[in-house]
């Protein structure tokens, strides 16, 4: 090997050598509290850039609304009267309906939408819970993911979303009681919004707020009403 090559391999050997140390060995013992009283190592940790860890923690404050947009769509207007709607929760894109049962003519075979009228067929009902499954005439529905495998905790935020022909609301609060059959929340609301839906902070149908009575709020859960009307 000539001279010329054999001094090209010695400079890119340290080269590389001098790359390595700077790159891993120098910020590994700057971290190293051994280290800290070396006075030539502090003031390389002056000189070396580390890359930040960053958490990033988003407040159920700034959540909420993001999920209440993100679900909004999936709560339609249904009633008897065309001046007189209450909520429905849309179960599929292609039209399948969750609502109260009181809040359909079963008779006329037609109910009000914000849209307008729509012909409606029912698929089940549930007389227990006052709750019935419904299938229209409409496609691209917006829809959101259920609540699986029970999984609800006490302490566990979640929010109320109640729509009707004059308003819609957002109501939150922690769950303060659980069991197989219903849950409750810490917060009542107005009876023009029973039978709305539940939503968990991932935007998860929870269930349907069935009554408002002592400061808290009973809800149906997701599991009990897909069990029943078999969704």
């Amino acid at each position: 090997m000539s001279k010329f090559y054999f001094f090209i391999l010695v400079f890119f050997s340290t080269l590389l050598g001098v790359l390595i140390v700077e790159i891993f060995v120098i910020p590994n013992l700057i971290s190293l509290p051994i280290f800290k009283n070396f006075k030539f190592l502090e003031r390389l940790q002056k000189e070396v850039i580390l890359n930040p860890v960053q958490e990033i923690i988003v407040s159920e404050k700034e959540l909420i609304p993001k999920v209440f947009s993100n679900v909004s769509q999936s709560v339609v207007l249904i009633g008897n009267k065309e001046n007189d709607l209450k909520c429905a929760i849309s179960i599929t894109s292609d039209g399948i309906l969750l609502t109260k049962k009181d809040y359909i003519d079963k008779e006329k075979s037609i109910a009000y939408f914000s849209w307008g009228k729509e012909k409606i067929k029912i698929l089940k009902e549930d007389p227990k819970n006052n709750l019935v499954l419904i299938k229209i005439d409409k496609s691209n529905l917006k829809t959101v993911p259920f609540l699986e495998d029970k999984d609800l905790l006490v302490g566990n935020t979640v929010f109320l979303l109640g729509k009707n022909d004059k308003e819609t609301i957002l109501n939150s609060g922690l769950i303060r009681s659980l069991n197989e059959d219903s849950f409750f929340i810490n917060f009542t609301d107005k009876n023009e919004f029973l039978y709305c839906p539940i939503f968990t902070l991932k935007g998860e149908l929870a269930g349907i707020a069935v009554s408002f009575d002592n400061n808290f709020t009973k809800v149906l859960p997701i599991w009990k009403i897909r069990e029943s009307l078999g969704f």
